[in-house]
């Protein structure tokens, strides 16, 4: 847990940066690592296999735990701009930055009042 919200951490501060400065891809890429962080300390708390890195495998995997991630909308978290690679796109809107950030808070919240902090 902790990795995936110092991650987070990362992110919001670029986001908060004025808009000139913000790095889109670090926003991004550290939001992006953080759902993924947080989706493995979840099913390993459940003693399920992480190892899959794709945010939807993972989020599949903890719907079938937890019916209250089938309420998470990973439209926030798809890129619509640049691709370098599978999981390293990332977008130039800041309103879509922002919905990646809100996408990776509504999910450590839910993971967080299951998985104790350490």
């Amino acid at each position: 847990m902790e990795e995936g919200r110092k991650l987070l951490g990362f992110a919001a501060e670029e986001i908060n940066r004025a808009q000139e400065d913000v790095v889109n891809y670090l926003v991004c890429h550290n939001t992006r690592s953080a759902i993924v962080h947080f989706l493995q300390c979840f099913l390993l708390k459940y003693n399920e296999s992480a190892n899959d890195e794709a945010v939807d495998i993972l989020l599949g995997k903890c719907r079938k735990l937890d019916d209250r991630f089938s309420h998470v909308d990973l439209s926030a978290i798809v890129c619509s701009k640049s691709a370098i690679a599978q999981n390293d796109c990332y977008c130039l809107d800041m309103t879509k930055l922002q919905g990646c950030i809100k996408t990776a808070q509504q999910i450590e919240r839910m993971v967080s009042s299951v998985v104790p902090a350490y």
